[in-house]
């Protein structure tokens, strides 16, 4: 059983103003702790309150209340304001294996695909303590749309790329999804270029950024290599979507990008080579699924070995920084393909050249080179990428690639050296 603010009655003394103002107090912070709804109220703040008023409700729950159980038809995301929960899936209403449970803290969102989709609970949600829970219903959410233009193109875009990852999170590509969390649905996965530079347009002056840094990050907009998000200091954030493979071969040596020879010109020694210690990437185009950029870069930057190569699972990493180029924060969102190789590269092929040092110099190894240790016997592959840029790859065990890549700078010239 829970207790709904309508059985308060304090409230029904209020005047209808004063009430209003109230609830939306009490309802619009929630509704920012999400990106989706920050930006809808960057853009109409009005249309916020009206969703606050006609599609939220506040509701109070007692310890070991069912919010929901496994199998029912949920038309609302949840929003936990207070208190803890415990989640549970059991084979029988979900796509697990065994029965799997974890507890649901203050400040997560809960059923969002609900919003979006027709959808059914996978596992059943109760309450631990006692808590407070704000709900979001979809047939009110989208009467609140229809009726404000404002927002209209945005929320068909999120919900429209929303649905999308829904139906592509299959095993062995994307974890199935759950109530709890849907793969690669955070905001800058799926709005639209479009909205994003409205938002760096209608930015004031206090956001940070000079007009040129604005400009040249409207420029990376249109170019779909950037998204922005709005902070929760409501400031603009920068956001760089990557896909990361991390390919292990059968001796469990990683493949690393150590360099590319850039203002390559086809000649055998053109261009400067930078040195470089990182996992093989690329940047996620707009609307593109992790699964589908790991593919292309499969086939476009590693010379086609996808036959060879076995997918397994994805994980996600966030790392953040300031950019100075652009004057805002920067967020680099990484999905990272665990990956296996089977067979060998193709040597024959046009692209790829692979050499090593011969063995007969590990008793007479250069001095530039001595730090990297018994790597530079290892594989070199040259691989040219799209653009006909020579980027070299080796293969490293796990500790050799942590090790170089803490103290990348130091290990910059040897890599050169032996490169």
């Amino acid at each position: 059983a829970f207790h709904h603010e309508d059985q308060v009655d304090a409230l029904a003394r209020l005047s209808r103003t004063t009430r209003m103002r109230l609830v939306c107090a009490i309802r619009i912070p929630a509704l920012l702790s999400h990106d989706f709804w920050r930006i809808w109220s960057t853009i109409d703040l009005g249309a916020l309150r009206a969703l606050c008023l006609d599609a939220v409700d506040l509701r109070y729950f007692r310890s070991e209340d069912d919010l929901f159980l496994a199998g029912e038809p949920c038309s609302e995301a949840l929003y936990i304001a207070d208190g803890r929960h415990f989640y549970r899936q059991t084979p029988k209403t979900s796509m697990v294996d065994e029965a799997v449970s974890e507890t649901v803290v203050e400040d997560s969102w809960v059923c969002e695909a609900a919003l979006w989709s027709r959808w059914i609970t996978v596992g059943s949600l109760a309450t631990i303590t006692r808590s407070k829970v704000i709900s979001v219903r979809a047939e009110e959410l989208w009467k609140v749309v229809k009726e404000t233009p404002s927002v209209l193109g945005m929320v068909r875009t999120y919900a429209h790329n929303f649905h999308k990852r829904l139906s592509l999170a299959i095993p062995p590509l994307e974890d199935y999804p759950s109530d709890l969390y849907v793969p690669h649905t955070s905001v800058a996965d799926l709005l639209s270029a479009h909205v994003e530079i409205e938002l760096v347009n209608s930015s004031g002056g206090d956001c940070g950024m000079s007009i040129d840094q604005k400009q040249k990050l409207i420029r990376e907009l249109e170019e779909e290599t950037c998204c922005v998000q709005v902070g929760m200091d409501n400031r603009l954030l920068r956001t760089v979507l990557m896909a990361t493979l991390r390919l292990k071969r059968s001796d469990d040596r990683l493949l690393v990008e150590l360099g590319r020879r850039e203002g390559d010109t086809g000649a055998p020694a053109s261009g400067t080579l930078k040195p470089c210690c990182r996992l093989p990437g690329t940047k996620r185009r707009r609307g593109e699924a992790p699964s589908s950029a790991v593919r292309r870069l499969l086939h476009d930057d590693l010379g086609d070995i996808r036959h060879l190569v076995h997918l397994a699972g994805v994980r996600s990493e966030t790392q953040r920084t300031t950019s100075g180029t652009y004057g805002c924060e920067t967020v680099y969102h990484k999905a990272v393909q665990e990956a296996t190789l089977y067979g060998v590269f193709p040597e024959a092929d046009e692209n790829i050249v692979v050499s090593r040092l011969p063995e007969a110099m590990s008793m007479m190894i250069p001095r530039p080179i001595a730090c990297l240790g018994t790597i530079i016997f290892q594989d070199v592959l040259r691989i040219e990428d799209p653009s006909g840029v020579p980027v070299f790859f080796s293969w490293l065990t796990p500790e050799e690639f942590e090790e170089i890549r803490e103290s990348e700078d130091d290990f910059k010239p040897a890599l050169k050296a032996w490169l």
